[in-house]
């Protein structure tokens, strides 16, 4: 998706060309007729991101897509731990899914953290060899790999706070609930679930046509907010080198 800024970096990192699609206004996330418009001859997987902790919406007919066009499909739930589509969490409907572990998402560690799931043995063997130089077993390295582990201060913290993580995001839904109730008789428009998604509510987002006025009066009263995020990847320098120009 082009209002995506870190995932690009990752695709970009591995030497694959990036090719960005536009998003649904409503959910501000990717749909399948976005991924079609920018599937071409080359493409080799898709990146959905449940961006803000609500879940993209028809990602079972993606799913489908994926798998009829011969695509890998991956998850970027760096924002949605814990959402739901349909009754099941995302992170469970591509080939492979991703989630951070940095200190303001929902389950935060103390630093940088993060975890890579899925059900298919070759992928989590290869991920496993990716994190540590490339090993399989130490000091034999098969290929150039990273230096990329969860340290273990880290790990004991998400253990511990793991348990507290559906409580959270309970908390979460309840208070998104409230600014919507509150909220419904002004020119104030949300970001939309669909009706088989249960976001996690990263973000509470909100769009306005008075974006900056409305900032600047809730910093002023002590209401925190901020533009999030406020340039598409396309339009800045690292990635001007793709040629998009609007």
């Amino acid at each position: 998706p082009a209002n995506v800024y870190p995932t690009s970096f990752g695709v970009a990192s591995t030497n694959v060309t990036l090719q960005l699609a536009d998003v649904n206004p409503d959910s501000l996330n990717i749909t399948l007729n976005d991924i079609k418009k920018a599937v071409t001859k080359t493409t080799k997987a898709i990146i959905v991101v449940h961006l803000y902790g609500n879940p993209a919406p028809e990602l079972l007919k993606i799913k489908k897509y994926a798998k009829d066009n011969g695509l890998f499909l991956i998850e970027d739930c760096a924002q949605a731990i814990g959402a739901e589509y349909k009754g099941k969490r995302v992170g469970t409907f591509g080939d492979i899914a991703c989630f951070s572990f940095y200190p303001t998402k929902n389950l935060g560690a103390i630093g940088d953290g993060g975890a890579i799931v899925t059900n298919k043995r070759n992928l989590a063997d290869k991920v496993k060899m990716f994190r540590a130089y490339g090993e399989r077993d130490r000091y034999k390295s098969e290929f150039v790999g990273l230096n990329s582990r969860l340290d273990e201060i880290q790990a004991a913290i998400l253990s511990a706070k793991l348990k507290h993580l559906k409580g959270w995001n309970k908390s979460r839904r309840l208070i998104a609930k409230q600014y919507l109730q509150q909220l419904r008789n002004t020119p104030i428009e949300f970001v939309k679930e669909t009706k088989d998604s249960k976001s996690c509510y990263h973000l509470f987002v909100i769009k306005t046509a008075s974006r900056d006025k409305l900032n600047s009066f809730l910093r002023e009263n002590g209401v925190l907010s901020a533009v999030h995020y406020p340039t598409p990847i396309h339009q800045t320098s690292a990635f001007a080198y793709l040629g998009y120009k609007n």
